[in-house]
């Protein structure tokens, strides 16, 4: 039985209100969501003994949120990754964004969706009670066009499926693309890094990076790269490796792009040894950010649920979302959203034991 809960109302320095649900099923896996950036604040599943156990980086409270800058398990937004300058064209126009990351635009800008209060609601759907997120950027907002409308649904399965939808409206055309930034570690503090997780992901070609971590546009083949991940490995397996790419980012921080064609959705893997959790990602976006926490440490000024695996590379994110810095490049699939259109996609976590 799927269960959806208001656990607890925190104030911010704003004297807002923020609100903290916690979604359940009947197999051990917990879920617990504020409204402050619809950040996953927890999630706990069982291991293969039946222990449950957290298996993401959080906060104590919700002003811990706002004092963060890690993007730590919120929703991203208006533009998940880089954009080049903060430029970009829509059309004849030229838009300027604000550029918070060394010039460059990252995550939605200076406040972003993750500095931002979602409302929360309860509805039914046919799996049970849903948990519906819904926020309004106006015209103007960190430089985007357009008055959007957002709705992000967090729903839970009882086969421990957790189910993310977006969708948004606008009405002037602009660009858009949303992702989930919750970070991982499956071992739920077992283990002080992620480098002995091993991952699958199904993607032929990757995006290679220049020194501002913002892809050059072109489509690099996996093979002999240690971007290679067709065939489960250790994540640690090649993270130490001399490769141009891997000494830019300090390890993963690269978007690979997902192979078309899988009627299932199904587009990476990840299974820890020492718990036997497994994690699924399923998605519809063309691609998926492999982040392993590089620059990663505890922050001085918020409240961590534990100090676990709050190092480098103590957990990772599996970002799915559009090609960063896509307006820029015309071989990337469009992030573009057109006046009265309406954007939907959809990704889900999955969680077993092997």
């Amino acid at each position: 039985m799927i269960r959806l809960e208001k656990i607890d109302q925190q104030r911010i320095s704003s004297g807002e209100k923020v609100g903290l649900y916690r979604l359940s099923n009947s197999q051990g896996v917990e879920i617990e969501i504020i409204e402050l950036g619809g950040a996953i604040r927890s999630l706990k599943t069982p291991d293969w003994r039946g222990d449950q156990g957290d298996i993401v980086l959080g906060y104590q409270g919700a002003q811990d949120y706002l004092l963060d800058d890690c993007y730590m398990g919120t929703l991203i937004g208006r533009y998940a990754n880089r954009i080049a300058g903060g430029r970009f064209r829509l059309g004849n126009k030229s838009y300027q964004l604000t550029t918070n990351e060394g010039g460059n635009h990252l995550h939605g800008g200076r406040v972003g969706f993750n500095k931002r209060l979602w409302q929360a609601s309860e509805y039914q759907d046919s799996t049970g009670p849903t948990l519906k997120l819904t926020l309004r950027s106006p015209d103007g907002e960190e430089g985007f066009p357009g008055t959007l409308d957002i709705s992000v649904v967090y729903s839970l399965s009882e086969n421990n499926r957790f189910n993310i939808f977006y969708e948004a409206t606008t009405d002037a055309d602009t660009i858009l693309n949303l992702t989930q930034h919750s970070y991982f570690n499956l071992s739920a503090g077992q283990v002080d890094t992620i480098l002995e997780h091993e991952l699958q992901i199904q993607a032929s070609h990757y995006l290679p990076i220049t020194e501002n971590l913002i892809p050059d546009g072109k489509f690099e083949n996996v093979s002999r790269s240690p971007l290679n991940f067709l065939t489960s490995k250790p994540i640690g397996k090649d993270i130490h490796s001399t490769h141009p790419q891997i000494n830019l980012a300090k390890g993963y921080d690269h978007t690979l792009a997902l192979d078309p064609g899988h009627q299932s959705f199904h587009k990476a893997t990840v299974n820890e040894p020492v718990s036997r959790r497994q994690m699924l990602l399923y998605t519809d976006r063309p691609g998926v950010q492999l982040y392993t926490g590089n620059s990663l440490i505890k922050p001085l000024k918020t409240k961590v649920k534990s100090d676990l695996n709050f190092i480098k590379w103590g957990a990772f994110c599996l970002e799915a979302q559009s090609f960063p810095d896509a307006p820029n490049h015309p071989l990337f699939p469009s992030a573009n959203l057109s006046a009265g259109g309406i954007y939907r996609t959809a990704s889900s976590y999955e969680f077993q034991c092997i």
